[in-house]
């Protein structure tokens, strides 16, 4: 992939290298940045923090994910994300605007379009209605190329997935968003295949 990947060269957890050495050849290679919010507070600013994170990686990209879903994984081990509909977008606002004309990977809100199977008609309607105004809000306020997460194929199967994702070509999906992202663990066939990542729209 021709993208200008960028290696972090800081600990962002205090002595994390120096503690756990072995650890540290995680960092030799590229890392996301995850944004959202975390034990109770929303993140502040986020559109300053970024632009200072894009000024340190330039002229490399870091990979971003939004990750500030209301009701986030469905109350489960990374429970969370921003309280209201309103506060979502507010977010999604100054995440664009932080990361201006700048052309970073930002992986969209894993998990979110997944769960939505396990959510009720009303509450599934309500959720792809806010991801679909919140992907616009991206894609006309960013450069970002945005890849949105569909799981991996032990969570869905290739026709769950294709009619999960439907929602999304009411229009042309790529006016919102570059491609889909699969979620790859351990767990998945697709694991170790980096070819499977990532799918970008015709």
């Amino acid at each position: 992939m021709d993208y200008p990947f960028w290696i972090n060269d800081f600990d962002r957890v205090r002595d994390h290298k120096q503690n756990f050495p072995l650890a540290s050849k995680i960092f030799e290679h590229p890392v996301s940045f995850w944004y959202g919010e975390r034990n109770g507070k929303e993140m502040e600013k986020i559109d300053y923090s970024l632009q200072r994170l894009l000024r340190r990686t330039a002229p490399q990209l870091p990979v971003l994910v939004v990750y500030n879903m209301p009701n986030r994984d469905i109350g489960q081990y990374s429970k969370g994300g921003a309280k209201s509909r309103d506060s979502y977008l507010s977010f999604i606002k100054s995440f664009a605007d932080g990361i201006g004309s700048n052309k970073p990977i930002l992986i969209y809100e894993p998990d979110s379009l997944t769960h939505a199977t396990e959510l009720s008609a009303e509450e599934q309607d309500d959720r792809l209605s806010l991801m679909k105004e919140a992907l616009q809000t991206l894609t006309d306020n960013c450069g970002a190329l945005i890849y949105i997460d569909i799981g991996h194929s032990n969570w869905l199967s290739s026709e769950e997935a294709s009619n999960t994702q439907s929602p999304f070509s009411e229009r042309r999906r790529q006016d919102i968003a570059h491609g889909m992202r699969m979620g790859l663990s351990g767990a998945s066939r697709w694991a170790g295949r980096p070819e499977a990542h990532v799918k970008r729209f015709p």
